[in-house]
């Protein structure tokens, strides 16, 4: 699969290529690059952005598996995602009525108006935290039953200690 990081150093040998190439209309093309250029700050953010969205993605990814069972794994993958997105381990659930849903859509974008990127990252974190506790609100007995019985996972690691006691 092609990262797009791995691009990160060519497109600034191209942005300085153009700069000073003797062509003029290579100087307005590298002029327009370095306007439209992200910065190193933003390159970090994005980073961190994929490090989070890749755990969505290889959960889905186990997730859809059609040849082994995959409810043991849920509940263990879910709380997984929950801690990586939650900040402060002692956090409490948020209240899902103040929080607007991560799925609006919030129009068309111009890229060559800088975006306010500062704690964006914990923006981004917090709206899938809140999101993820709507649609899974409480951690249960009942949901803790398949993974219990499931050899692999039947410690119950995953589980905070209250819900691991209540289980068995």
């Amino acid at each position: 699969m092609f990262d797009i990081f791995q691009l990160k150093e060519w497109i600034k040998i191209l942005c300085n290529t153009l700069l000073i190439d003797s062509d003029l209309d290579s100087k307005k093309d590298g002029n327009k690059l370095k306007e439209i250029m992200i910065s190193d700050h933003k390159w970090n953010l994005l980073t961190d952005l994929k490090e989070i969205l890749s755990l969505f993605a290889e959960v889905t990814t186990e997730l859809g598996g059609s040849k082994y069972v995959t409810n043991s794994l849920r509940i263990r993958m879910l709380i997984e995602i929950i801690n990586t997105l939650t900040t402060n381990p002692s956090e409490n659930y948020t209240n899902n009525d103040e929080q607007e849903d991560a799925f609006e859509d919030e129009g068309n974008f111009n890229i060559s108006k800088p975006v306010l990127t500062f704690s964006l990252l914990d923006e981004v974190k917090s709206k899938l935290y809140a999101n993820l506790k709507k649609y899974y609100p409480t951690l249960t007995t009942e949901i803790l039953i398949p993974s219990i019985l499931d050899p692999r996972f039947k410690s119950l690691d995953f589980a905070p200690n209250e819900q691991k006691i209540k289980t068995e």
